[in-house]
């Protein structure tokens, strides 16, 4: 889902779901098996990702007396990641340097630096590269600083606001919105399109089809 869109809360299935700020690469050119010091070449641009979580389905997966993980219903659940709200091609030179932020309802939540990531941008994408091939338009979700919610005993409710800001790339801006099953029958796609300025950046719009 892109910019402006709600993000939806499926409240018939969870009852706790939590921002993450993460900075994501956009693929520019098809990947498999590069190494992280040419990783960067396949990387068309940056843009920003809300990796919006539903804890509760996430760590409450019991399998006989252990407790797993469930990354799938957690990460997965339609119309909660949004992205946007432009990917920036040309003005990063290293995304190793770039502070990341978010915010609900203006109260700042999370404040940090991508120096900080365990892994780089590079070699996530050369992580993946070894796995599966990459092909333009993919995106790369590189993970998100200490100062999620869930760890606060902070959730998200409906009409909240969601700011996700990272240096050099912008501010990508949601409400939390709690959608009828039905709303859902619909998809929700998010395109690439709109060449702006000197052709270093592209819009991405958020539309719906059947």
């Amino acid at each position: 889902m892109g910019a402006d869109a709600p993000i939806s809360y499926h409240t018939t299935v969870t009852e706790e779901i939590d921002y993450e700020a993460e900075l994501a690469a956009v693929i520019g050119t098809p990947a498999r098996h590069v190494e992280p010091h040419n990783a960067l070449d396949h990387v068309a641009g940056y843009t920003i990702l809300n990796d919006t979580s539903a804890r509760d389905l996430q760590f409450g997966m019991e399998v006989g007396e252990d407790d797993m993980l469930d990354w799938f219903s957690g990460k997965t659940m339609q119309a909660t990641t949004p992205v946007g709200p432009t990917v920036v091609v040309d003005e990063i030179d290293d995304p190793q340097d770039l502070e990341i932020s978010s915010r609900v309802n203006g109260e700042l939540m999370q404040d940090d630096h991508t120096s900080m990531m365990i892994r780089s941008v590079a070699e996530l994408v050369s992580f993946v590269s070894s796995r599966v091939e990459l092909q333009p338009g993919d995106i790369i979700a590189t993970g998100t600083p200490e100062g999620v919610g869930t760890f606060q005993d902070i959730k998200l409710n409906p009409g909240e606001t969601v700011e996700i800001e990272v240096e050099d790339v912008g501010i990508l801006e949601n409400t939390v919105e709690e959608i009828p099953n039905w709303y859902l029958s619909t998809s929700h796609v998010v395109r690439i399109s709109d060449w702006e300025g000197a052709h270093t950046q592209w819009k991405l719009e958020w539309s719906m089809g059947d």
